[in-house]
């Protein structure tokens, strides 16, 4: 699924040859591990805490002691 189709709700996912894949939560496979966010969940928790007032918050978006997954958590 490309980027621009991608729901709000998707997370990024390593496929076999190693590429990260923006991918919809309906399209998780059970043995799939999601370790970032994607792109458009990253533009949807950006606007949410836009608005906020108060915030509160518990730990990061992706496993971010890997760079390669920590593209959501810095980009919050």
């Amino acid at each position: 699924m490309s980027t621009s189709t991608a729901p709000a709700a998707a997370g990024t996912r390593t496929v076999s040859d190693g590429r990260l894949l923006p991918t919809a939560a309906a399209d998780v496979a059970p043995d799939d591990l999601i370790l970032d966010i994607g792109p458009r969940s990253v533009e949807q928790v950006v606007s949410v805490l836009a608005r906020a007032k108060t915030l509160v918050w518990n730990g990061p978006l992706g496993v971010f002691e890997f760079p390669r997954f920590a593209t959501g958590t810095l980009a919050i």
